[in-house]
């Protein structure tokens, strides 16, 4: 990252010009990743990990102790849900939940409107 502290405002619109990337081939060269990975599974991955990553893998796997030592660097104010419970979805449809399934027969009057039995 550039950091870049109280430029001229005839610069910004270079500095905030974002990269531009050739699309023309994305999607076939993505589509060609995800077959090799389908044919050659973890090989591919460890593959293209190196490649894009610069990183070598043994294995893709995360083992019991190295979950741990990663839960272990978060914050327990990170690991609060961000909503109280009860405020999910479900929670959120509850007060319009249908109380009752019963039906009532409506006849129109002359002014529109419906009035229900």
């Amino acid at each position: 990252m550039k950091i870049v502290e109280f430029p001229p405002r005839s610069q910004w619109p270079q500095i905030l010009a974002r990269p531009q990337m050739e699309t023309r081939n994305l999607e076939q060269t993505v589509s060609e990743i995800l077959e090799d990975v389908r044919i050659n599974g973890d090989e591919a991955v460890k593959q293209y990990t190196t490649l894009f990553d610069k990183a070598e893998l043994d294995r893709l796997d995360v083992s019991p102790e190295e979950f741990e030592a990663a839960e272990a660097l978060v914050s327990l104010e990170l690991k609060k849900p961000s909503r109280p419970p009860g405020r999910t979805f479900s929670g959120f449809m509850k007060p319009r939940k249908r109380r009752s399934w019963s039906w009532k027969p409506c006849r129109a009057s002359n002014a529109g409107s419906a009035a229900c039995l």
